[in-house]
């Protein structure tokens, strides 16, 4: 982690270190179908707050994150390998239910 990323809740310190991994000489990014990925910490930073004040935050991370990798793309290049499969419709057993 880049402890660069000094804004509340680290800003896009996720986001690079998950970039600079993908980019990395030899790597290969996996996705496993149907799982999820983790989630920062952040004290809600960008999710308890208004949608005037999140915009506001990550415009001032997107800003950082410029400064400090001199580009605005946060998201990698590299090819993704999908690992997994799809499942059958009657898997999706929770359309079944009604709340």
């Amino acid at each position: 982690m880049d402890e660069d990323f000094d804004l509340p809740g680290g800003g896009f310190v996720s986001l690079d270190l998950y970039k600079r991994a993908c980019d990395s000489e030899g790597a290969t990014p996996v996705q496993l179908i149907g799982e999820g990925s983790f989630h920062q910490m952040h004290g809600g930073t960008t999710t308890n707050v208004t949608m005037e004040q999140r915009q506001n935050r990550t415009q001032s991370y997107q800003k950082q994150y410029d400064k400090l990798r001199g580009n605005a793309s946060v998201t990698s290049d590299t090819p993704v390998r999908y690992m997994g499969h799809l499942p059958s419709e009657r898997s999706r057993i929770h359309r079944y239910f009604k709340g």
